[in-house]
């Protein structure tokens, strides 16, 4: 299960260069890590039951939900990203507290702008991530 972050977490993005924080954020989801086994059953084995071995790792995606403002440029900035394929990776950075975590991302999907009864837009933004982030802790 992913991790859920709540109040005075802060996501950026260094999709223009440098990193900016991402506005009016309202959720934030860190990715959910999967080890991919094999079942091997050896015909000459003594045990009933197969054997388990380890493949790969899968590194889920990390995303925002935002209080989507099609006039922030944050926002315009990751709408345009959105629209073509990245060939280079660039930077995830979450930060709640005094723990940092970094992720390389290959990719940045928007979803459809969602209108609530409030008169609210919403949009979730999801990056694409490439491998294992990189987790600093600072003391306070």
């Amino acid at each position: 299960m992913a991790v859920l972050i709540g109040r005075d977490a802060v996501i950026e993005t260094d999709l223009s260069g440098a990193y900016l924080p991402i506005t009016q954020v309202e959720q934030i989801t860190l990715p959910d890590t999967k080890n991919n086994t094999v079942d091997y059953d050896p015909l000459t084995s003594d045990i009933d039951w197969s054997v388990k071995i380890p493949v790969s790792l899968d590194i889920g995606d990390v995303s925002c939900t935002v209080a989507y403002d099609p006039s922030d440029t944050t926002h315009q900035t990751l709408d345009e990203h959105a629209l073509y394929v990245h060939e280079n990776a660039f930077h995830v950075r979450v930060t709640k507290g005094s723990t940092t975590w970094t992720y390389d991302a290959i990719g940045v999907d928007a979803d459809a702008v969602e209108f609530s009864r409030r008169e609210k837009l919403s949009r979730k933004y999801t990056f694409k991530i490439q491998g294992p982030s990189t987790e600093e802790s600072s003391s306070s």
